[in-house]
């Protein structure tokens, strides 16, 4: 009989264990423990990379229409990715902490987005001659490979 009833408390135990376990879980993920240092895209950094964009595809038109034979340029820019942000971190060898100001975390760098491709139309954009122009001064200047570049008239 003494048998029965410390085997029971052992089954007992563990599964109030087992729903102690699950319950406390379920609270660590619905808490919103890790939030200082999880930073979501928000509308600004969008609005940041399409400012980017245009002012970069207004610069290349300028100069793309400087080059002899070409006239009225279009140009459009696609991105790989937004822009990246280093947050300064106070650490040390077990974890790392973003450090926290009263405006919000401390952006330390900013790196600007990858871009994907180019895609160019102009008057003139079907000379060869043009179009070698134009591919190695958008190579030179973006840093991106000839595959990666569109030219047409």
């Amino acid at each position: 009989m003494q048998n029965n009833i410390f085997t029971s408390l052992k089954k007992s135990k563990g599964i109030l264990l087992l729903i102690a376990g699950v319950l406390f879980g379920g609270i660590l993920l619905l808490s919103d423990f890790n939030s200082p240092t999880e930073m979501s895209p928000s509308p600004t950094v969008t609005q940041d990379n399409e400012d980017y964009v245009e002012k970069l595809e207004t610069r290349l038109e300028e100069l793309i229409n400087k080059i002899s034979g070409v006239s009225d340029t279009q140009v459009l820019i696609t991105l790989k990715s937004g822009s990246e942000y280093v947050y300064a971190s106070d650490s040390t060898e077990k974890n790392e902490k973003h450090v926290i100001v009263e405006d919000g975390l401390v952006c330390v760098k900013e790196y600007m987005p990858a871009i994907e491709g180019v895609a160019v139309v102009c008057n003139g954009g079907n000379s060869p001659a043009v179009r070698a122009k134009i591919t190695e001064m958008l190579r030179s200047v973006l840093g991106i490979y000839s595959t990666h570049i569109y030219i047409t008239e």
